[in-house]
């Protein structure tokens, strides 16, 4: 019987996502990428946090539509905030090839590949902690880089997950439609709740 609920479970959640991904990806087409690639990731992680924290696995296509409707605005300023921090990084590293001496270069170089890592990093948690907090759009990158610094565990087995399944969708690539973004989502959402405080 055990086991008979742990099939059903994981089989929900993964019919869940199938229909979560399928969302997100029209959701972005519709949107033309730039309207709604922010607002359909943010559902997304707004779904699946109610699917993690609340075991709540009904009504997902209505949520995710509700989640956009109230957070379209603020996941479009949070999402191109970050864009434009990583434009800026793209930029410096393009800057800094031009420069000549090697030690000033070695130097200016790790020190903005590091931020860069803890950006992307944040970037993945931003989105986590937008569902799971009420704040200003302005002060969630804060707190996503909060939480990726002060528990770099969870950071180090967030990448390691990440890059599983990277390489899973690449070794088969029908999972990339069937489960993509969705599965993605959920493991970032997975180890992001490890460090929200227990109600």
């Amino acid at each position: 019987m055990y086991n008979s609920r742990w099939f059903m479970r994981i089989g929900t959640i993964g019919f869940n996502l199938l229909i979560l991904n399928i969302l997100w990806i029209l959701i972005t087409i519709v949107g033309l990428g730039v309207f709604g690639l922010f607002p359909a990731t943010v559902a997304l992680f707004s779904v699946t946090r109610s699917m993690i924290i609340n075991n709540d696995y009904e009504k997902v296509i209505k949520k995710f539509f509700t989640s956009i409707k109230e957070n379209w605005l603020e996941a479009n300023l949070l999402g191109y905030l970050f864009s434009l921090i990583l434009f800026v990084l793209y930029f410096n590293i393009k800057v800094i090839h031009l420069i000549e001496i090697r030690l000033l270069y070695v130097s200016v170089m790790s020190v903005t590949l590091i931020v860069g890592v803890l950006v992307i990093i944040s970037f993945a948690y931003v989105f986590s902690v937008f569902v799971h907090f009420k704040f200003k759009w302005w002060r969630y990158p804060k707190y996503a880089l909060i939480l990726t610094i002060a528990k770099p565990f969870n950071t180090i087995l967030l990448i390691l997950l990440l890059v599983l399944v990277l390489y899973l969708y690449y070794i088969v690539p029908p999972l990339l439609f069937l489960q993509g973004m969705g599965l993605i989502v959920y493991i970032i959402m997975k180890i992001a709740s490890f460090s929200f405080p227990k109600n």
